[in-house]
């Protein structure tokens, strides 16, 4: 409930490895344009769009722009909502902040809906959950996935193994 945690936690989370990995991405965005041009592009994002159902580079830029235009004012109506909410119950400040979305977010679905998202926890507990997958597996897939207790080393208790196969 505290605006200063959520602050920390989202600054925490959207930067972490941050140090260890920007030489890494520079290193990486190096070797795909050196990559590009030994295969006659001029970009990375040319030679991604060669293997994929856009016809170009341009063509995806097309696409993202009108989603934009479409996609945005109904984007800024919920952010308005939300934001008439949030103050109505209390929050003082002129605008959300990217880390007060996702709180007032499930505030507001809490009461919409009438409860709160912990109360459907029951209903995915993890066996439940696999249970659901793969048998869903099985039917898209034609695939048997099969819990194989104790026939691998595991690193920890809560570590599962399984075994998939073909019906």
């Amino acid at each position: 409930k505290d605006r200063s945690v959520r602050e920390s936690l989202y600054r925490a989370f959207v930067t972490r490895a941050g140090d260890i990995n920007a030489p890494l991405i520079s290193e990486i965005l190096t070797l795909r344009q050196e990559q590009a041009k030994i295969l006659g592009f001029n970009t990375h994002a040319e030679v991604s769009i060669e293997r994929k159902m856009a016809s170009s580079v341009e063509a995806v830029d097309e696409l993202t722009e009108m989603l934009l235009v479409k996609a945005m004012p109904a984007a800024q109506k919920e952010l308005a909502e939300l934001t008439a909410f949030a103050k109505e119950k209390g929050f003082t400040e002129e605008k959300l902040e990217l880390w007060d979305v996702p709180f007032w977010s499930e505030r507001q679905s809490e009461q919409i809906f009438g409860f709160e998202e912990e109360e459907l926890r029951p209903y995915f507990a993890l066996p439940n959950v696999l249970d659901g997958l793969f048998a869903l597996c099985k039917r898209l897939y034609g695939i048997d996935i099969i819990e194989a207790k104790g026939e691998v080393p595991v690193w920890d208790k809560d570590v599962q193994f399984f075994h998939v196969n073909d019906v």
